[in-house]
């Protein structure tokens, strides 16, 4: 409800992480959203925490949300779990004991944010799929905020793109082949006497 009522996206990325942050019990939320070009960047941070000072923690905090991406799936590391991963190194980094990267999917099932937890003691991170629900309707209500912001053009622009990753991309089927069928009557009437 809070994330709807936000007047702008902007302010309802903040809300996201602030108000994820703070009934979870975690010291530190961040919001990473992975653009058109597929770069991880970071896009809100909790109210509880600023964006760090320095850059090798906001570098650590985005790969840590684009290994999630990658990978589709909730990662969680706590203390003793080892070292070696994103996690690990940005837990001992920022001096916490208990991380977790959390894609969120959109309406269509695409993977393009990422919520990244922090809690700087491991007993306090409750059970993160007590909160699926929260994970599951996120993106999408950020999602319906973020097209009532845009202009005209802008939204003309992002159903051209949509267009096109539905004509490229590994689904639509029957899109893909009505569109063979037009382009091959279309070259066989131009091309053929």
């Amino acid at each position: 409800a809070e994330l709807l009522d936000a007047r702008n996206a902007t302010e309802a990325n903040q809300a996201l992480v602030s108000m994820t942050a703070k009934p979870l019990g975690a010291s530190r939320a961040v919001l990473i959203r992975r653009s058109f070009l597929g770069r991880a960047r970071m896009v809100a941070v909790s109210g509880q925490a600023r964006f760090d000072r320095r850059q090798r923690l906001n570098d650590l905090t985005e790969q840590a949300g684009h290994e999630a991406l990658l990978r589709r799936e909730m990662l969680v590391w706590q203390l003793g779990d080892g070292q070696g991963s994103v996690l690990a190194t940005l837990a001992e980094a920022h001096g916490d004991t208990a991380l977790a990267a959390i894609p969120l999917a959109d309406a269509s099932g695409d993977l393009h944010d990422v919520v990244v937890l922090h809690w700087a003691q491991g007993d306090e991170m409750p059970n993160l799929n007590l909160w699926t629900p929260l994970w599951v309707l996120s993106r999408p209500a950020i999602a319906l905020q973020e097209r009532a912001c845009h202009g005209a053009l802008r939204r003309a622009s992002q159903g051209l793109l949509a267009g096109l990753t539905r004509l490229f991309g590994p689904r639509a089927f029957k899109t893909k082949l009505v569109v063979s069928l037009l382009l091959a009557f279309v070259l066989s009437a131009v091309f053929v006497d």
